[in-house]
């Protein structure tokens, strides 16, 4: 009884009321709970369906092999793989034979070719995987080809050794997920293998930001956090430090609802350290805004309380809150490109602000290093795809991302669309994208239908896609005087209340295939 109570009273009901194991407390997913509270029914059902095919009708003999009805269970939950689609070199090769019958259908009714190319022709994307999800590019090697150009060995020289008032900025479930809960039995446990890695990172501190991301309903990133939904997730009931760590926790980390508990539990331990070095920022759960705090002081700090969702982007009003407090260096842990990237955009004004040294702590294992954002600022005139550079005056996409009103947004993508030809291919005189397939099918060899580039219909999402991103990472430091974009407006629509990019495809021109 004292080992049963010491988890949770059974009669004792402070929450919602939700099936679950008490002992390691994860809830049962529908699936499990409709299995178990419809066992009998589920079992007769079986029994009559038995009865009626081989004893009445005889459909089947008596002897005949009696296949088992196996309920759902945590066990075969984890083992139920979510499902992926994928496209095989049948289903390729049918696609393709039909693109081809679909020009050649133009060609015998004598349908305008280079209007053709302005629709895909197969039924996918350039731009999307087989589940509708945006292809994942290797944005880290952007970084590896600015740090092979701009920066010598002697430049990774970093010491968090006294003399400078130093500020560290933790994105927290970033590092977190880094750690090993292998040797770990509870989340206790685990708190505390986290804080005391972060303070092992964290020496000669004079503060630690511990910064957090936020769960919006509607939020653009549903279409990025189900990409990692590999297995299907299963929330936990409670979660305190004695709750069990899970025995699979890719079960764990696929629920939003367990995450914002593990952030309210590691905030729970941080309060406790009674440490006045550390910074909690605030997050948003549903909507509902959690203020930031310091630690041992009272109220909250009103330059870091935001609606900003991810830690990746809050983190740039805490590095502007760190230099107005008289900073000196600031160092990052994150492990996102996309940080690099805004620090990069925001060093300026940190510098002009009194901020001497940014770094940011990159890579995993052997490849951990202290990557000097100043310096990298200092050496390098940035940009990407320097062929495509060469092709285009710059300045055009200089204001990408900044005035997003109609007018300026048509002329943003029109800007854009002309960039990533160039990207594509160098020196190509094509005005559009539509122009470019045209010209990539016909003159070059062994091309493929699978092959050319998107749309000039696509292109426009993908860029209104970019414009959106990159205001949020623009104007992160003045996220409470912008207005907030509505993402339907800007490449993504609602398709079952999740937030996911449109694809914009058009197969075919529908007056081509009318008779």
């Amino acid at each position: 009884m004292e080992f049963i109570l010491s988890r949770e009273n059974p009669f004792s009901v402070t929450l919602e009321p939700r099936l679950h194991n008490i002992l390691n407390q994860q809830i049962m997913t529908e699936e499990i709970r409709k299995d178990l509270l419809n066992l009998f029914e589920n079992g007769n059902e079986s029994y009559l369906e038995f009865r009626e095919n081989r004893f009445i009708q005889k459909k089947e003999k008596l002897s005949d092999v009696i296949h088992r009805h196996n309920i759902k269970t945590f066990v075969s939950i984890r083992k139920d793989k979510a499902k992926t689609q994928t496209i095989n070199q049948k289903t390729l090769k049918i696609n393709i034979i039909l693109a081809q019958k679909i020009i050649d259908l133009a060609r015998v009714r004598n349908f305008d070719d280079k209007r053709l190319f302005e629709y895909n022709l197969v039924p996918t994307s350039y731009l999307f995987d087989a589940d509708g999800l945006i292809i994942k590019t290797d944005k880290s090697s952007l970084i590896r080809e600015m740090e092979s150009m701009y920066l010598l060995k002697e430049h990774y020289s970093y010491s968090n050794l006294g003399g400078m008032k130093i500020t560290y900025l933790v994105d927290v479930m970033s590092n977190i997920r880094k750690l090993s809960v292998k040797t770990k039995e509870t989340f206790g446990d685990s708190c505390q293998s986290f804080i005391n890695y972060i303070f092992s990172l964290c020496k000669n501190n004079d503060d630690i930001h511990f910064v957090f991301d936020s769960y919006l309903n509607g939020s653009v990133k549903d279409s990025e956090r189900s990409r990692r939904y590999q297995t299907k997730p299963i929330d936990i009931h409670i979660l305190n430090n004695d709750t069990p760590i899970p025995v699979d926790m890719t079960t764990f980390w696929n629920s939003n609802t367990n995450k914002q508990k593990l952030q309210s539990l590691l905030i729970e331990n941080l309060l406790k350290l009674n440490n006045n070095c550390i910074i909690l920022s605030a997050y948003v759960v549903e909507d509902e805004i959690r203020l930031s705090q310091k630690v041992g002081h009272a109220g909250s700090i009103d330059e870091l309380n935001n609606f900003i969702e991810e830690a990746d982007i809050r983190l740039f009003p805490h590095a502007k809150y760190a230099v107005m407090n008289g900073s000196d260096k600031i160092t990052v842990l994150s492990n996102d490109t996309d940080v690099i990237v805004g620090l990069i955009y925001h060093y300026n004004e940190f510098r002009n602000d009194g901020l001497k040294e940014l770094w940011f702590r990159a890579g995993v294992g052997a490849t951990t290093r202290y990557i000097p954002i100043h310096t990298l600022v200092d050496n390098s005139k940035f940009g990407t795809k320097l062929s495509a550079i060469k092709q285009l005056k710059m300045a055009s996409l200089h204001d990408f991302g900044k005035d997003v009103r109609i007018y300026n947004a048509e002329n943003m993508i029109k800007e854009g669309e002309k960039y990533l030809i160039q990207v594509i291919k160098p020196n190509s005189n094509c005005k559009t994208m539509n122009e470019l397939r045209y010209q990539i099918y016909h003159h070059k060899k062994s091309s493929s239908f699978l092959d050319l580039p998107p749309t000039t219909l696509e292109t426009k999402g993908h860029c209104l896609r970019a414009i959106f991103n990159c205001y949020q990472y623009i104007y992160a430091l003045q996220s409470k005087l912008m207005p907030e974009l509505d993402p339907k407006e800007y490449g993504y629509e609602n398709v079952d209340s999740l937030i996911i990019p449109s694809q914009y495809l058009r197969k075919y021109p529908e007056d081509l295939i009318q008779p």
